[in-house]
């Protein structure tokens, strides 16, 4: 128990602490891996690669790592307990990483939160099931498909039906925006965009209709990048001073 905590605990002011980006093990070498961890053990390969295992998950903690070509392309560490523990360590691990203040783009969703990084991506996950509360958190390389498995078109949709959603536009308002990640499985990530919408001069509006502002004044943007679609990643705001809007512009 007390290796558990002082492990934990380690794992909170590495992340908490580093001076530019989070440091991680993405790009690491299975020999290197193993002299890190020398409980390093195989558990099998998919699709995704070799999956690696250190600790055990019945104990209330552990961590995985995804190799390919002998390499780390994720690394995840997996927190159990029926206690309130995985939702505090969960919520410290958010507001670290966003007191911090560097990364490129921040998606947070109910129960998983994501940082986005100049190279790789870190995920936050909380849940409860069956009286188990899990907490998660996942490193993976950016554009690496695989390492991004939970995000799929659903099964009665194929791939190339799904990668075919979007056509290309002729004009600005034909760009498609969504708040939905898995709509943009396997497209090319082109830029960020940001935009407010405010009130008209001497008029009104509600909170969506600035959003619908912003948006449009996004989609203008994306349309000169040869966008096909926005993924929706903030928006906030009070209408009287303007809603600020901020999407991803895919391709």
């Amino acid at each position: 128990m007390r290796h558990l905590f002082l492990f934990i605990f380690s794992f909170i002011i590495t992340t908490a602490l580093y001076a530019q980006e989070p440091g991680n093990n993405l790009g690491k070498s299975l020999s290197e891996m193993k002299l890190k961890f020398p409980e390093l053990r195989y558990i099998k390969t998919d699709q995704k690669g070799d999956e690696y295992e250190d600790g055990y998950p019945q104990d209330g903690i552990a961590t995985f790592f995804y190799f390919r070509n002998g390499y780390v392309i994720e690394e995840a560490m997996i927190i159990q307990d029926t206690n309130d523990f995985p939702y505090d360590w969960y919520k410290a691990q958010v507001n670290a990483f966003k007191s911090k203040g560097n990364y490129l783009r921040y998606i947070p969703e109910s129960g998983h939160t994501t940082f986005v990084y100049s190279y790789f991506n870190i995920e936050l996950i909380y849940v409860e099931e069956n009286g188990k509360k899990t907490a998660l958190i996942v490193y993976s390389l950016r554009n690496n498909q695989q390492s991004q498995s939970h995000i799929k078109p659903s099964n009665n949709q194929s791939e190339n039906t799904y990668r075919k959603r979007y056509s290309t536009p002729n004009d600005w308002y034909q760009v498609k925006t969504t708040r939905n990640k898995s709509d943009v499985y396997d497209m090319e990530e082109v830029c960020l965009v940001k935009a407010t919408g405010r009130i008209p001069l001497l008029g009104s509006a509600t909170y969506d209709d600035c959003v619908k502002r912003a948006v449009d004044k996004m989609k203008k943007k994306a349309f000169r990048k040869k966008g096909k679609v926005i993924l929706i990643t903030y928006d906030s705001g009070y209408p009287p001073d303007g809603v600020k809007v901020e999407g991803i512009v895919y391709k």
